[in-house]
């Protein structure tokens, strides 16, 4: 997500620690964020962890690159309705959403667009392997959707 401060463009990166805390980073440029990153430099705002990893964002949900306004309410309106139609479009596969992806990734198992649970290590695993996943924030999911 692209945001305007004193005409400078900044960069808002979603983050998480090791301990599941999730933060915002704002630099001045992706290569200012790794840089930060590789020297170790970015820190949970919570816990003090130096364990760090991008998580996706999805801030930017507005049309013709519009940004939706901050007002929350309007915000969760929109991220419910993409996560209504994520979760609407795919097939649930519960507590076994880490293994099936491995599976679908590596030709196991049929090719298809899936959800379910999995913990923020088993995300991260999932990631380093260059298994594509996103996570749905838990808050949001609540609402029954059938």
């Amino acid at each position: 997500m692209l945001a305007t401060a004193d005409e400078n463009l900044m960069i808002i990166i979603d983050l998480a620690c090791d301990n599941d805390h999730s933060f915002e980073g704002w630099f001045s440029s992706l290569d200012m964020y790794k840089n930060q990153f590789d020297r170790g430099l970015i820190k949970c705002p919570h816990c003090d962890s130096s364990q760090i990893s991008r998580v996706p964002s999805v801030i930017h949900v507005g049309k013709d690159r519009k940004a939706v306004s901050s007002d929350s309410s309007e915000l969760r309106a929109h991220l419910q309705r993409i996560i209504e139609h994520v979760l609407f479009a795919s097939e649930d596969v519960g507590e076994n959403f880490t293994d099936e992806a491995r599976q679908i990734f590596y030709n196991e198992s049929p090719q298809r667009a899936i959800h379910g649970e999995a913990t923020l290590a088993d995300f991260r695993e999932l990631r380093e392997e260059g298994i594509d996943v996103m996570l749905i924030p838990a808050i949001l999911k609540r609402k029954n959707l059938n």
